[in-house]
């Protein structure tokens, strides 16, 4: 069996091992620019969430893992659509996430704000004042006029689907073909996420399988994630490393642990596998061995 342990620490030193060159770069920096800011923030957020995800994996809460993944999806993707962007159309990628979407969603939250505040009535301020200080104007950015249609077109731009189809055609960046693989993932975790029909099904599959076979695939499972973990937080990094400004190659210090996650996880879905290799067979060559 896989050493779950081992694999969990070798992610962790991953994203400290990370975030320590981050910082250790930040502090040569005399004033962030536009990108570096961005990027700073969305990648701090990326190790949080993957340390999120090896907290909830180490309590034995692998399907909310995988919710949690599906946020480090998320941020991965912005990350990648930020970095991998052209010199003349970084300004405006940055405007829309930095303002036109931030602006959408206060004004959003706004009017959410309205239907939460007419639960209280005028003795339960406490509670009505929070929601009636996010309708007041000063907490509502109004600077931009955006028509509906630009709008929902950027909103679009920046959705994770929207991205990772730009990222893999590439729109005024290098194209990163291979991106178009997050969607399945993502897609399953968002089943899990929105407690779909999916979700069950799921979870109904592993439940009917036998305790050898469910330990191996939960095994497996755990290790998928992982490796999604540390290799989207691994390829987020060198592709920060231009537009940061490093000063020098940030991946030495990344390499053993990234191998050592690989490595196991690797081994773990090794194991799995034979227990599904007479369904795939069967499925798909007709009964015969390859």
């Amino acid at each position: 069996m896989t050493n779950d342990r081992e694999l969990r620490d070798a992610a962790w030193t991953l994203l400290i091992t990370q975030r320590n060159d981050l910082l250790d770069e930040v502090e040569r920096w005399a004033e962030p620019t536009p990108i570096q800011r961005v990027l700073l923030a969305l990648f701090q957020l990326l190790g949080d969430r993957g340390r999120g995800v090896l907290a909830l994996l180490n309590a034995g809460l692998d399907w909310d893992g995988e919710i949690v993944l599906r946020s480090f999806y998320e941020c991965a993707s912005k990350i990648m659509y930020l970095a991998t962007s052209s010199e003349s159309d970084r300004p405006r990628r940055i405007h829309e996430f930095e303002v036109i979407l931030a602006e959408a969603s206060d004004k959003r939250r706004s009017r959410k704000a309205a239907f939460a505040e007419a639960v209280f009535d005028d003795h339960s301020a406490t509670d009505r004042d929070v929601f009636r200080a996010l309708q007041h104007p000063d907490m509502v950015r109004n600077s931009e006029s955006v028509s509906k249609k630009e709008r929902q077109a950027i909103e679009g731009r920046w959705s994770f689907s929207g991205i990772i189809e730009q990222l893999a055609a590439g729109q005024n960046c290098d194209p990163v073909p291979e991106a178009t693989s997050l969607l399945h993932i993502y897609g399953m975790a968002s089943h899990l996420a929105h407690s779909a029909a999916g979700a069950l099904d799921m979870m109904e599959d592993r439940a009917r399988r036998g305790s050898d076979e469910r330990e191996l695939l939960e095994a497996a499972h755990r290790a998928r994630i992982v490796s999604d973990l540390a290799s989207l937080s691994f390829y987020c990094g060198l592709l920060m490393e231009t537009p940061l400004g490093a000063t020098r190659d940030w991946k030495n210090g990344w390499i053993a642990p990234y191998k050592t996650v690989m490595a196991l996880s690797a081994a773990a879905r090794d194991s799995f596998y034979p227990t599904q290799k007479e369904f795939y067979d069967q499925m798909l060559r007709g009964g015969k061995k390859p």
